[in-house]
Order: C-alpha cells, then sequence, then structure tokens
C-alpha cells in the first residue's frame, strides 16, 4: 500500500501505454477463430502446508507466466480440469482472441460433452 500511494502519475500514464501496445500484441497474434491452448499451471497445485518460500517462487511466479497472458491482453479464458497428475486435478486453459468469449463456451461445451 505504501509503494502503491508512491506512484506518480506520470508513471500510470507511462503503463498504460505499455499494457496497451501488449494487449494489441496478444490479440494481434490470435486469428479471428484462433484457440490458444495452454495448461493452467506449469504444475499441480502445492500440497498442504508447503514452505510460503517455495510456493512464492515455484509455484505463483510460475503460474503467472502462463496467467498473465489472457489478463494482458483482455482476452477471454477458461480452464476445463481435463486430467490428473500425481492424482491431483490438472486444468487445460483456452484463451480466444477478444470478443469470441461465446465461441470459446461453445467449445468448452464440445470438448467436455
Amino acid at each position: 500500500m505504501d509503494w502503491a500511494s508512491k506512484v506518480k502519475s506520470e508513471d500510470v500514464a507511462v503503463a498504460r501505454k505499455h499494457h496497451a501496445e501488449i494487449r494489441q500484441r496478444i490479440n494481434g497474434a490470435l486469428g479471428e477463430n484462433d484457440v490458444l491452448c495452454l495448461p493452467t499451471s506449469p504444475r499441480i497445485a502445492p500440497f498442504k502446508n508447503t514452505d510460503m518460500g517455495k510456493i512464492e517462487i515455484t509455484y505463483r511466479y510460475q503460474a503467472m507466466g502462463l496467467l498473465c497472458i489472457s489478463g494482458l491482453g483482455g482476452l477471454p479464458q477458461i480452464s476445463l480440469p481435463l486430467t490428473e497428475l500425481e492424482g491431483m486435478p490438472l486444468g487445460l486453459s483456452l484463451v480466444a482472441r477478444h470478443g469470441n468469449d461465446e465461441m470459446l463456451l461453445q467449445l468448452a461445451k464440445s470438448i467436455t460433452e
């Protein structure tokens, strides 16, 4: 909170411009009906009582590399728990171009039926 309270409006303007460029690049990489398929997480969820330091580095940081794509790009994403690894659920994420939410939902429905 302390750091956020010191962010300057000039820095926000630069970040917004950079974010717009990222969104345009990510959205431009997907064709009209393309779907990006990727694991929802790079690994299974951490076990109960896993050290917090390990969770931050081994789980959270690596997961953010996958999870940030749709968030930064403003793209619809859905995660389907389609398989297991070591007895734990493992999800497949589907990401579509901005505005293709309904197409993505129809695809998810057809995959899970």
